[in-house]
């Protein structure tokens, strides 16, 4: 084979040679990336996008079923807080037993359900800040609430404790 010019930025047209099968090839075994023959995959990029959508269909598509699935997900061992109602919505766990405040801006005053899959001891309580600590509710483990819009504790929680 021919060896390649040195490789520039000026464009050279290059020879092009027949290989043994009768097909033609680049003259150039080293070439630069942008030098060698694009492959048909590189030619039709959106039939790799396509193939990836096709495949990704199924985790896009929300149905009720896969939402239902998702709703209360918590591990055990653990309480679970949401800001939409029957455990949807914006998920936070409590990493341990104890109190939590001042809890993260985009959950307070915005817990509108709870499980708590904590062990036997585990009660969770919660708090609202109205000039004194007013308890609003109190969730037993193995227990999961959900507030609805006329609930009193409906995203008033500004204040949790787990015991221990």
């Amino acid at each position: 084979m021919p060896a390649c010019p040195l490789l520039t930025r000026e464009f050279r047209p290059r020879p092009k040679v027949v290989d043994g099968r009768g097909r033609p090839g680049d003259a150039c075994v080293n070439q630069q990336p942008s030098d060698r023959k694009v492959s048909t995959n590189m030619r039709r990029p959106w039939s790799a996008v396509l193939s990836v959508l096709i495949a990704a269909t199924p985790f896009l598509v929300s149905t009720p079923a896969r939402a239902a699935a998702l709703a209360w997900e918590c591990d055990p061992g653990y309480s679970c807080y949401y800001t939409g109602s029957s455990g949807t919505g914006s998920r936070w766990v409590a990493p341990y037993a104890g109190c939590y405040y001042p809890l993260e801006s985009w959950l307070r005053d915005n817990i509108s359900s709870v499980t708590n899959r904590g062990h036997s001891r585990a009660t969770v309580h919660l708090y609202n800040w109205v000039g004194y600590w007013e308890e609003i509710a109190t969730i037993a483990p193995g227990t999961s609430v959900s507030y609805g819009s006329g609930a009193y504790a409906n995203n008033k929680t500004d204040f949790i404790c787990i015991d221990s």
